[in-house]
Formats: C-alpha cells, structure tokens, sequence
C-alpha cells in the first residue's frame, strides 16, 4: 500500500495536497477561458450586413443583418424596398428572426422563424429552414447605396412603384409559405 490509511497526513503534505488541487483547478479555469476567448467559432459579429439567398429559394432575397439586432428582408430587383422588418438573434447552433412589423396576413402564423445553421464562414452562411430540406446558401454582398448627388434623379412613387411593391409583396410571401405551413 502506498498511502496505509493509518498515516497521519504531516502539515507539509497537506499544503501541498491543497497547493497542486488550486494549481490543476486555476490550470482548467485558464485552459478553459484560453478556449472561449481565441479559439471558439465566431461570434454574432459574423452575421453583421447584407446577405443574398443564392442556392435552394425560391427568390433571392436580400437580407441585412444590423449591429442593433434589427433585420431588414429586402427585395432582389430594387433593394431599396423592404419587404419585411423584425429583430433577430443569434444563439448556438440557430438563428431567430421575429417579424415585428408583418405586411401579409400568413406571417401571422409563424412570427418567429428559425434558421439551423449548418457553416459559417465571414462570406457564406449555409442555414436550414425545415429539417427535410436542403441547407440554404446565403452569400455576403455589398448593396450600392445610392450617392446623394442621385437622390434628385431618382424617380417618385407612382403606380409602377406600388406596382413592383405588390409583385415583391408576394414574393416574400410565396417563398416564405413552406415554412408557415400556409
């Protein structure tokens, strides 16, 4: 036996029983926070501007993603429309988009919709919608904004405007209905 239950610990060995027990203890703490701090996936940073749906939709739709946690869906033929506003977050593996000012009457049913994220990377989110379909791809893009010098030039809202609002509107509506289930 190496350690006969009858031995009487000396104070010596006690300090440094309790010293190597703190040390091995501060040793996982730092290991742990070395961890989380440098080598962990990225962070909610990541998903930061605007991002196109490129692969498996139905439209490809623009979406912007602000430092605020407020989203924007935009439209693909005139960006400067959106079609849809909310708040989103980013937690583990999803991320939450709840529509806070819904304009068709199916977004009622599903306010809040859930994007599995599958990769990440600073120019590419792969994302699932629906567990059975395909991950969607999302690109990074870099949306011109218009220079004030061409506000003037730009032409007013008329019915062409109302128009394309109307064909977008329903846009939205027929690429977001497999996931309301409407």
């Amino acid at each position: 036996m190496l350690f006969p239950r009858s031995h009487v610990w000396t104070p010596l060995q006690k300090t440094l029983i309790t010293f190597a027990a703190v040390a091995a203890l501060a040793a996982f703490t730092a290991a742990v926070y070395s961890y989380e701090r440098y080598h962990r996936g990225p962070n909610e940073s990541v998903l930061f501007g605007t991002w196109q749906c490129v692969d498996v939709c139905y439209h490809p739709l623009y979406y912007r993603f602000r430092p605020d946690h407020n989203f924007e869906v935009l439209d693909d033929e005139d960006s400067s429309i959106v079609l849809l506003r909310g708040r989103w977050y980013a937690g583990g593996d999803f991320i939450y988009l709840r529509v806070t000012e819904p304009q068709l009457e199916f977004e009622r049913k599903r306010e809040i919709l859930i994007w599995r994220i599958e990769d990440i990377t600073p120019t590419e989110i792969r994302a699932r919608l629906l567990s059975d379909e395909p991950p969607r791809v999302y690109r990074r893009v870099d949306l011109a904004s218009p220079h004030a010098s061409n506000q003037a030039l730009q032409p007013t809202a008329d019915r062409q405007v109302h128009l394309r609002m109307t064909t977008s509107t329903l846009k939205i509506a027929a690429s977001l209905a497999p996931v309301s289930g409407g």
